[in-house]
C-alpha cells in the first residue's frame, strides 16, 4: 500500500497550495 505516501507528497506539491504561499509572499497582510 504505497498509495497513501504517494498521496501524502501531492499536497506538498500541489500547484494550489504553491500558488497559495507565493501569493502569500508576493502580497503580504499589512
Amino acid at each position: 500500500m504505497e498509495e497513501p505516501e504517494i498521496e501524502a507528497a501531492v499536497p506538498d506539491t500541489d500547484p494550489f497550495v504553491i500558488r497559495n504561499v507565493t501569493s502569500v509572499r508576493e502580497s503580504p497582510r499589512r
